[in-house]
């Protein structure tokens, strides 16, 4: 694996949840069976937490911001 690989991975993750990456190179970014498995997951959290988010009384300041939570998740994941 080149040293670049893994960081390169990560990056194209975040793309790929925040919906930034083209329909071609989101097939080939999951073509890669561990990145597949991971975006999935990831994206039931995303769904999790919103759905958590929705139901909450109370005001959360980053509540709104779905880029800092997606970059937490990843972090929790790295």
């Amino acid at each position: 694996m080149e040293p670049n690989s893994e960081p390169n991975r990560r990056s194209n993750m975040q793309r790929a949840i925040a919906n930034e990456m083209t329909r071609s190179e989101l097939i080939q970014f999951l073509s890669d069976p561990k990145s597949k498995k991971e975006f999935f997951e990831l994206m039931k959290l995303k769904i999790q937490i919103g759905s958590l988010n929705a139901t909450r009384n109370d005001v959360d300041p980053f509540r709104s911001d779905e880029k800092k939570e997606i970059s937490f998740i990843l972090e929790i994941y790295s």
